[in-house]
């Protein structure tokens, strides 16, 4: 009995195909996760800091804007998931970050201690609406979210 290798070759690399396909969608799901946490964890003051979280891929956006106040890294975050999983675009990695120069402090608990005039908001160098940080923490559910998004995903078929 023959075996027909162009046969068996071609749905190895339409599997493979569908498996790098459905691991950047578990990719685009995890990182958009994380966002979105992280943005939910901010705390907000004027809002400028939870407005400041960008979503990218293949680059590190260092852009800050202390006059926006809104969720716009949000939907933008959502938008640019939307199109990279709808058009298929290839890419290397996913970036989030915030780079108004104070997200360090509220991250890593960096306030002075005790605080030069105590306005009620910090506790022990960290603020009490973030005390375990923004990003870190939800970095850290990063094995456990790409799990459940892989299961999600990979699942559907």
């Amino acid at each position: 009995m023959a075996i027909d290798t162009k046969s068996f070759e071609m749905q190895l690399k339409a599997g493979l195909v569908e498996i790098r396909e459905q691991a950047q969608e578990v990719l685009i799901e995890t990182g958009l996760e994380i966002f979105k946490n992280s943005i939910l964890d901010t705390p907000v003051d004027d809002g400028s800091l939870r407005a400041n979280w960008h979503f990218d891929v293949d680059k590190v956006n260092t852009d800050t804007d202390t006059s926006k106040t809104s969720n716009e890294g949000l939907k933008a975050g959502e938008e640019l998931a939307a199109k990279l999983k709808a058009d298929g675009t290839k890419f290397e990695y996913i970036s989030i970050s915030n780079n108004l120069p104070y997200a360090r402090v509220v991250e890593y608990g960096l306030y002075p201690d005790p605080p030069k005039i105590d306005s009620g908001k910090t506790e022990n160098g960290y603020s009490k609406l973030a005390p375990e940080g923004m990003f870190r923490k939800n970095l850290l559910k990063f094995h456990s979210t790409a799990r459940k998004n892989a299961k999600r995903i990979m699942g559907k078929k």
